[in-house]
């Protein structure tokens, strides 16, 4: 198994396991990662950053509502665990933007 492809994330322009994979959770999440192959910069969109995280916690707390209403109750900090694990690793799929120079 390469190690390359579980830390790093695939560059949209040279297409090579270059970007870091896990850049963080908020204001990091959205910082300018770049690439150490091609060198370009790269970065996600604030907004679409802070619904994709909101979605996933809603996800988590509905699958748990509706598992509670079922008698199959799991507790609150493994479903906040699960959630934020979650978040850190659904970051390697969010599209990337070039970076424009200002």
């Amino acid at each position: 198994m390469d190690l390359e492809k579980i830390k790093y994330s695939k560059c949209p322009n040279c297409k090579k396991y270059g970007i870091s994979a896990l850049r963080g959770i908020g204001r990091a999440s959205t910082s300018t990662v770049t690439c150490k192959y091609c060198g370009k910069k790269f970065r996600v969109n604030s907004a679409l950053a802070f619904f994709l995280t909101i979605a996933i916690v809603f996800a988590y707390c509905s699958v748990s509502a509706m598992l509670n209403i079922l008698s199959i109750h799991i507790p609150a900090l493994i479903v906040g665990i699960l959630a934020g694990i979650s978040v850190l690793f659904s970051q390697r799929y969010w599209p990337m933007e070039e970076e424009k120079d200002k």
